[in-house]
């Protein structure tokens, strides 16, 4: 495969999906009432309007966030069913609910919460095992086609079936790209242990192999207009990346530095080729 050089290239691949999107939520049986967005004259970011959360014989309870853990299609037209989950015993936690909706960038956040006891912040207390599951129907209207929602702060797509899929953590929603030059680099950068700043880029790829830049100089002195401050010798290092097409995702087989040349390298990776290893400049 013909080596493409990609400098500067963006890291990651953004998710892909976007549209408007009305949407409503509604708590299941116990709860009564209905959480809304949409209307012309809604306030983006606004907290939707709720039932009370806590009955009079639950004083003290308080909402805490909810593990959505699939969201399938509703019995009603235009509805998902959320199956959530809270750490607690079962009757420690009450019905959950969507309190708060908002559209940004065509994407739909939703906040899904459940009321739990004042005594689960007992430890070893008689809410501390179990698990509490519920449901709670979120009402699309006309979203259209490939909407995303993002509850939680985790990111779902349409899976074709009605229902949603949780996004992939490193590729985010869509289809992955084909060419792997194109991403899959998350996982990796994710596991940098650099400063903020830092100078990271793709240096050279084939599709197999990798030649990824690093080099966190600059991140010493504080960018200002996007230029360096100071003068900082350079720290630049390539790591030498190989497509893992299991997981999938780059993974690093070894690093270059002024101390350990390509030829270094070459003798731990005989089939890497000579295109894909770029010494460091020596000063």
């Amino acid at each position: 495969m013909a080596m493409i050089i990609n400098r500067g290239a963006t890291l990651l691949r953004s998710a892909r999906r976007s549209a408007g999107v009305v949407v409503a939520a509604c708590a299941l049986t116990v709860v009564a009432g209905c959480a809304s967005l949409g209307q012309p004259d809604a306030t983006p970011g606004a907290p939707a309007t709720t039932p009370d959360l806590l009955p009079s014989d639950r004083t003290g309870w308080s909402p805490v966030q909810a593990d959505v853990t699939t969201v399938r299609p509703g019995d009603a037209p235009a509805t998902v069913v959320l199956s959530t989950e809270v750490g607690v015993a079962p009757e420690c936690a009450g019905d959950p609910q969507v309190t708060y909706v908002t559209v940004e960038g065509g994407r739909v956040f939703a906040n899904v919460t459940a009321p739990v006891s004042p005594d689960t912040q007992v430890y070893g207390g008689p809410c501390a095992n179990g698990s509490a599951a519920g449901e709670v129907v979120l009402e699309l209207g006309s979203a259209p086609d490939g909407a995303v929602l993002v509850l939680n702060q985790d990111p779902w797509e349409p899976d074709g079936a009605g229902g949603y899929q949780r996004c992939d953590p490193y590729l985010g929603c869509g289809s992955p790209p084909e060419n792997p030059c194109d991403g899959y680099l998350a996982r990796f950068v994710a596991g940098l242990d650099v400063p903020q700043h830092t100078h990271q880029g793709v240096e050279a790829c084939d599709g197999t192999w990798m030649v990824y830049a690093v080099d966190p100089a600059a991140s010493f002195c504080g960018p200002t207009d996007g230029a360096s401050t100071c003068d900082v010798p350079s720290q630049l290092r390539y790591a030498i990346l190989r497509f893992d097409p299991a997981v999938p995702a780059w993974t690093a087989q070894d690093w270059v530095s002024p101390q350990h040349t390509c030829a270094d390298v070459r003798e731990s990776l005989p089939d890497l080729p000579a295109a894909m290893c770029i010494d460091v400049p020596v000063p």
